[in-house]
This record gives structure tokens, C-alpha cells and sequence, in this order.
């Protein structure tokens, strides 16, 4: 589908293939006020805007967009606003949290190595 693949500016590549992925199944539903093939490509920009504001991390985001198309898909008659498919992606999964000790030897060391880099800036 060349309209949809050749979103013009789009942010980033993943969030591009995710929307345009979408934009195909909801294309092959034959839904009521689908867009006319002209606008297909305006229309695919638009999407992208819209959901390219609330995702920014692949690895957090590519399965949102998809899941939210994908819970879209039962619901609907005729074609969708984009914020009908926000509104379905499932929140970001949370990032664990990073455990790091830092031993009383290197916290000395990293106290005694700022101190040394403090003085040194105060000297120029």
C-alpha cells in the first residue's frame, strides 16, 4: 500500500510501520467513511502525528500501538478517529528499577574525587 508507506516527516520508523500496519487492516475492513484512495496519505499523516505524540520508545511503545489497533478492530462499524485507537493502548509496562549498591569504600572514593574536581574548577 504505497499511501500509507510513504508518510512524509514521520518521527520515527517503528511508530511509521505500527500505523501504517493499522491503518492497512482497518483499509481491508471496508468500513463506512473509510477515506477515498486520494486521501489515504493525508490521512496516514494525520495518524501519525496523533499517535506519535504519546509514544517515544520502541522497546515500551511498538506493542501499544499494536494492541490498541487490535482492540480496536472488534468494536467498530465504520472508520475511526485516531484517538479511538489511543484510547485502547494499554498503559506502558513499568521499567524496572535499577538495584545498585554502592559500597562505603567507593562511595568515599567517588566523595573524595568530586571534592578533587570541585577544588580544580575553583582554582581557575
Amino acid at each position: 500500500m504505497e499511501g500509507v508507506g510513504a508518510i512524509h516527516e514521520s518521527p520515527v520508523h517503528w511508530v511509521r510501520q505500527e500505523v501504517a500496519e493499522g491503518l492497512e487492516a482497518l483499509l481491508a475492513l471496508r468500513l463506512r467513511n473509510s477515506p477515498a484512495e486520494d486521501m489515504i496519505e493525508l490521512t496516514a499523516d494525520i495518524w501519525l502525528r496523533a499517535i506519535g505524540q504519546r509514544v517515544s520508545i520502541e522497546q515500551l511503545d511498538s506493542h501499544r500501538i499494536r494492541e490498541g489497533f487490535h482492540r480496536l478492530f472488534p468494536k467498530i462499524r465504520e472508520w475511526p478517529a485516531p484517538i479511538q485507537v489511543i484510547e485502547l493502548m494499554p498503559p506502558r509496562k513499568p521499567v524496572p528499577a535499577i538495584s545498585h549498591t554502592i559500597s562505603a569504600e567507593q562511595r568515599a572514593c567517588n566523595k573524595k574525587m568530586l571534592t578533587e574536581l570541585v577544588n580544580k574548577s575553583c582554582e581557575w
